[in-house]
């Protein structure tokens, strides 16, 4: 999947690893110095200790580890470029069925253009009578999807700040 891909990218796990202290944890020979842009070296130390965390602890102790320090990362990013929802509606709309809340929908905000070739329609997606996603399109149908993918997109990082119980 493209987000594991993306999580478990070598360079982003040489960076966690290096700001864990792994250099320290390193032992180093005058003929073998590890630095901060030996990628490999330190994201292998990274996987070192998730796997001890795991014999040593539990599952629950290293995916905790993996959410605080990798995975939280992921809040400062815009998703856009790595995940992208193909049928973002369709997703919408079973994530609140199996939360029991009401279907999704959209309504028209705003429209700019109307009847023109530059025209741009502002779409919300509601909840009940909550805003859960925005977004712009050409046309309503491609407003509404971006209001959709929008909403999914908040749903999974609201997912992801949400503190695990052990």
């Amino acid at each position: 999947n493209e987000l594991a891909k993306h999580l478990l990218q070598e360079q982003r796990l040489a960076f966690v690893a290096h700001h864990l202290g792994a250099l320290d944890l390193i032992q180093r020979s005058t003929q073998n110095i590890i630095t901060a842009d030996d990628h490999a070296v330190l994201s292998e130390v990274f996987y070192a200790m998730v796997g001890t965390l795991l014999t040593a602890d539990s599952v629950a102790v290293a995916q905790s580890f993996v959410d605080d320090y990798v995975v939280a990362q992921l809040q400062e990013e815009n998703l856009d470029d790595t995940i992208r929802f193909e049928q973002p509606k369709l997703l919408l709309r079973h994530l609140l069925r199996e939360q029991h809340k009401p279907a999704p929908v959209a309504r028209l905000l705003n429209d700019a253009g109307h009847n023109t070739p530059h025209s741009v329609y502002h779409i919300a997606v509601y909840c009940g009578k909550t805003v859960i996603g925005k977004g712009f399109g050409r046309t309503l149908e491609s407003g509404e999807e971006e209001a959709c993918r929008d909403a999914v997109r908040e749903f999974f990082l609201t997912e992801l700040r949400l503190p695990k119980s052990l």
